[in-house]
């Protein structure tokens, strides 16, 4: 057994800032960071294009799958979560967003009075390195590289903002100034071409940070209610790290798992799994939330007006080449580049987030002599998704033949509301495809297609196609009331010397990309700690 001064669990967006804070702040103290997955030094996480496979893919990915949803027609989501050094960071989409000023506001109305916008924004700032230079939203000298792009790839990406503009929204030069709204272009984690990462920004070979690689994490142990250490699993072999302090940063299905195993959770639960109770903190599990998209997908007229050519064998091949060796080409960015901030009134603050995307989709790129065609027709594709959902799921965890079986409940669309903004976003997005900025490009539609625009039809065509934007959060929610996870200062309540920094401990989801407020947390706990 070995004993460090902190042990963190997960590299992912959280856990790698952490380490890499506390090292460079404590040169002389030891620092376990402890991950899942294997090393992130394969090409395929380096080149941006890859996203859509990677999620696909079961390589790095730990491809958890939800419980039968009713509001979706019974269907299972997938829902993958990254498993490799960086965590999802290292198999995201990479739009970097922070949200809008009023969801830490609202966090702050709740109890949360240290986490209102003017607390969260210099956390924010210290870790941004931002391509378009310094000004009063962004920063130059963190460790995060953020780049918005000069010009788009494609002449139809302008399209998209100026179809926004016929129905009466702005244009906004910024989706990350704290009251975002209109249409403009998104800012990526990507730097010359490759993927900007938790492992890319913050590890930097500290010798003062061991890494721990394809360890599964069992449990926490307690000595009374003092976590002192962590029981891995490597290659069925068994093995205990302790440590003065403790930080789980292993996302919002990892986390609640890894407290209910060390028993922290619902105490009638824990009982019936036989697992010793060290504290009942009842909301381990709830508070399940997530970014839920529909897709409004049309056939192009000209397959040049698109990246169509990715799906044939020598356009990506040459995509892919260029983006390898020289940096370059639309295999070194990832094209959901123009973006919407909206609402249905024309009111701020926006309650809807749209993305375009020249392409049917990126789960289909071509690298290989055996990987087939499957898109036949040029296309371009737009999603939606409500940026602060009124819906609520849960975790759970079962034992069965002394296995654990997680089962999880999204509730996607239970609130009504949802379902009807979802319905109306759809009908936005149809309107923007047949406005006249469209007109040298659309087709016709494929999804949905022409004989569901009425609102009945629409909305089971929602409920039919509407998925994941893989945004899950609030498991672990943090607040001042007694029965909250987690405390306004990320210590798990009931326990000592135990924390949790990663999206789980959200009170509520954050109106954008979650990798930003990730570290945004991780960065302020590393402070305290």
């Amino acid at each position: 057994m070995k004993k460090f001064d902190f042990a963190i669990i997960g590299s992912g967006a959280a856990g790698a800032a952490i380490a890499s804070r506390l090292a460079d702040k404590y040169p002389k103290k030891s620092i376990a960071l402890i991950e899942q997955g294997k090393s992130d030094n394969a090409s395929l996480l380096k080149i941006p294009i890859f996203t859509g496979l990677l999620l696909r893919g079961s390589r790095f990915t730990e491809q958890y799958e939800s419980e039968p949803v009713p509001s979706l027609n019974n269907r299972k989501i997938n829902l993958p979560r990254g498993k490799v050094l960086g965590g999802s960071t290292s198999i995201n989409g990479m739009v970097y967003a922070r949200g809008l000023a009023i969801d830490y506001e609202y966090w702050a109305q709740t109890g949360l009075s240290n986490w209102g916008w003017d607390d969260v924004k210099p956390y924010f700032l210290k870790t941004e390195n931002f391509s378009q230079g310094k000004n009063k939203n962004h920063a130059i000298n963190g460790p995060w590289d953020v780049t918005l792009f000069e010009k788009p790839l494609l002449p139809i990406c302008q399209a998209f903002l100026k179809a926004g503009n016929t129905l009466g929204f702005p244009f906004c030069n910024d989706l990350n100034k704290p009251d975002a709204y209109g249409f403009g272009f998104n800012q990526f984690s990507i730097s010359n071409g490759r993927r900007v990462s938790s492992t890319t920004s913050f590890l930097r070979g500290q010798k003062n940070i061991k890494i721990y690689l394809e360890h599964k994490v069992d449990r926490v142990l307690f000595k009374g209610i003092k976590a002192c250490g962590i029981k891995l699993f490597n290659k069925n072999k068994t093995k205990d790290v302790l440590a003065d302090k403790i930080i789980i940063s292993s996302g919002t299905i990892g986390t609640p798992m890894i407290l209910i195993r060390s028993g922290i959770g619902d105490l009638r639960k824990l009982t019936e799994m036989n697992i010793p109770c060290i504290y009942h903190s009842p909301l381990v599990g709830k508070n399940l939330q997530d970014h839920v998209l529909i897709r409004v997908s049309a056939y192009a007229k000209k397959s040049s007006d698109t990246l169509h050519n990715l799906n044939s064998f020598f356009g990506g091949f040459k995509a892919v080449s260029s983006a390898y060796l020289n940096r370059k080409g639309p295999a070194s960015r990832f094209p959901l580049e123009a973006a919407g901030y909206i609402s249905f009134d024309n009111e701020k603050p926006a309650s809807v987030h749209l993305n375009f995307l020249p392409l049917l989709t990126t789960g289909n790129i071509r690298i290989g002599l055996r990987s087939q065609a499957t898109n036949t027709n040029p296309g371009f594709m737009a999603n939606g998704y409500l940026m602060r959902p009124r819906s609520r799921g849960y975790l759970e965890l079962y034992k069965k033949n002394e296995k654990f079986i997680s089962q999880i409940h999204p509730n996607y669309l239970s609130d009504p509301n949802d379902l009807d903004e979802l319905v109306q976003t759809t009908k936005v997005l149809v309107k923007m495809f047949r406005s006249e900025p469209f007109s040298q490009y659309f087709e016709k539609f494929t999804e949905p297609i022409e004989s569901h625009l009425d609102n009945n039809e629409i909305e089971d065509w929602v409920r039919q196609n509407a998925d994941t934007v893989h945004h899950l959060c609030g498991t672990c929610k943090m607040g001042i009331q007694k029965d909250s996870v987690v405390d306004e200062k990320l210590k798990v309540r009931g326990v000592e010397n135990l924390y949790i920094a990663d999206a789980s401990v959200f009170p509520t989801i954050p109106s954008a990309n979650i990798s930003a407020p990730t570290v945004m947390v991780a960065e302020r706990l590393a402070d305290w700690l």
